[in-house]
């Protein structure tokens, strides 16, 4: 199935895994370059992934095919939730008061 498929797919139902597993095999590059660019290459990575790609497939209801492609559109939510994730992160760390960073 093509992007745009698993993104129609995706909006209709979130929860479809093959959709999905579809839509990170055809977009893996920018999902993965989107995540390290804000967690860098540690074992945060995997759990990262998962989480964005959930995030993905809740957002696709936005997609406009009239107006971007289907890799454009991946391309910027998985910058815009690791993004969300990486702050989430980094506030819980701050709250906890120990100072630390997720990348250093």
């Amino acid at each position: 199935m093509t992007s745009e498929e698993a993104l129609r797919r995706l909006a209709n139902e979130p929860s479809d895994a093959q959709a999905l597993e579809s839509l990170y095999a055809h977009n893996r590059t920018v999902i993965d370059a989107a995540i390290e660019k804000w967690f860098g290459r540690n074992a945060v990575i995997r759990h990262a992934t998962r989480y964005v790609l959930g995030r993905i497939a809740v957002r696709t209801d936005a997609f406009s095919p009239e107006c971007e492609t289907p890799e454009g559109f991946v391309a910027e939510l998985a910058d815009e939730e690791s993004m969300r994730l990486h702050e989430k992160l980094e506030q819980r760390i701050a709250d906890s008061g120990s100072g630390g960073h997720l990348v250093g």
